[in-house]
């Protein structure tokens, strides 16, 4: 097995099951959200060093769609770093073993010495303090966990033996406008860590990947596996302790019903312990419901209704807002308080919305808008898969043989 990466280093600490579960889940990632995280991390890279970014060339590097490099156009949130006695370095990848206790550089991931591997970045180092600060960027808007941060920074001690602190593990939201510091004082000051501090970490972090990269998918028990929020990103079907919580949870023991007449703290304490089964069970269904689909799309999975879970593909039209913005600001005559009033939070496919809203009484215009649309070529087609409970589709019946008819001649 591989090493371990930084961003999965929060779910090996909470569980080290975590690791193999997930890595023999195959599902992937999505492509074209890669490409998308990819050029938002090369943007971010060069706006925090005060360059410009073309954005025109960087959507035709990763083959971005109108409506994402607008949206890498909007994200324009980065820290405002000193730049006195700082040196920058982005992208610093590293690959750590553990040798009597502290961290240690090696060559490659498939090492079997290698434990911990990452890619920070921005690593800035104070060329006077002999400190360093690490920054990760994220482009969603879920709050990570800093044992990523911590990761980072047991990579600058290896790298660099002359760091003595590392100032602070940052994670940074341009979605939500927000800078994130692994640790903070009263004042709201990031609190920094000393290299012993961090080599203390280090021990209990190079066993617990140690014992990640010893587990095999195959003889897991429940023993290896702890339930949490770390559960959210494994495959639930390999996770023999997700099993025991869906046996649990189909033979009633799990969310049995306190008496009507319980006491207010017997229902309270029930609420606290069925919460967390019932986000579990939540996550145990979704995981269902992927490999029921990943079986339909192999074929139709005969019922014994007499039906099949059938799963079918179409074309369906999605708007372009870039490339619609003014077939709609000619739409509504150039009133954008209309425009904001109709439009709103809508998701994505605001155009339609906004048409259905505005124009609902109006048939007629609305087709007015969609032919306006298409013409200007703001209309895109695209894939769409359903999964649905559906009919069989019954075999044809052979049709009867005909009878043949003698017809007398002068009849």
């Amino acid at each position: 097995m591989p090493a371990v990466h930084c961003s999965s280093l929060w779910r090996v600490m909470r569980c080290s099951a975590s690791y193999v579960v997930r890595f023999g889940d195959d599902t992937g990632a999505d492509s074209d959200v890669s490409n998308f995280g990819t050029a938002f991390h090369r943007a971010m890279e060069l706006l925090t060093l005060g360059k410009a970014v073309n954005h025109p060339k960087l959507a035709a590097d990763f083959g971005l769609s109108s409506e994402e490099s607008r949206e890498l156009r909007s994200l324009t949130f980065v820290p405002q770093f000193d730049r006195e006695d700082w040196s920058d370095d982005v992208e610093v990848s590293f690959v750590l073993g553990d040798e009597e206790g502290v961290p240690v550089l090696l060559t490659s991931e498939d090492d079997p010495r290698a434990l911990l591997a990452g890619r920070i970045d921005l690593m800035r180092r104070h060329n006077i303090r002999n400190s360093a600060v690490v920054v990760d960027y994220k482009s969603g808007f879920r709050m990570a966990d800093h044992w990523q941060t911590v990761g980072y920074a047991f990579g600058v001690l290896a790298l660099d033996a002359s760091i003595q602190s590392v100032e602070s593990g940052m994670f940074v939201y341009p979605r939500l406008r927000k800078i994130d510091h692994w640790q903070v004082d009263a004042a709201g000051n990031p609190v920094p860590k000393s290299r012993e501090e961090l080599l203390g970490l280090w021990s209990a972090v190079a066993e617990r990947c140690r014992e990640a990269k010893a587990l095999e998918l195959a003889s897991l028990a429940a023993g290896d596996c702890r339930t949490g929020s770390q559960c959210d990103w494994c495959a639930a079907h390999l996770c023999p302790a997700w099993r025991g919580v869906l046996s649990a949870v189909l033979d009633g023991s799990a969310l049995a019903l306190p008496p009507v007449d319980a006491p207010r703290s017997a229902q309270e304490a029930w609420v606290k312990a069925t919460l967390p089964k019932l986000a579990q069970l939540k996550g145990i269904l979704a995981d269902a419901d992927k490999l029921c689909k990943s079986v339909a799309d192999a074929g139709d999975v005969p019922l014994d209704s007499g039906e099949v879970y059938h799963r079918s593909e179409s074309i369906r039209e999605k708007v372009d807002a870039a490339a619609a913005w003014s077939v709609l600001m000619q739409f509504v005559e150039g009133d954008l308080a209309k425009l904001g009033a109709a439009v709103g939070e809508l998701p994505k496919s605001f155009l339609y919305d906004f048409a259905k809203v505005a124009f609902s009484e109006s048939r007629g215009k609305y087709g007015q808008l969609l032919t306006m649309l298409q013409n200007a070529g703001a209309m895109k087609q695209s894939p769409y898969v359903s999964y649905e409970i559906v009919k069989a589709n019954p075999k044809p019946e052979a049709a009867p043989p005909k009878k043949s008819v003698r017809v007398k001649k002068g009849a």
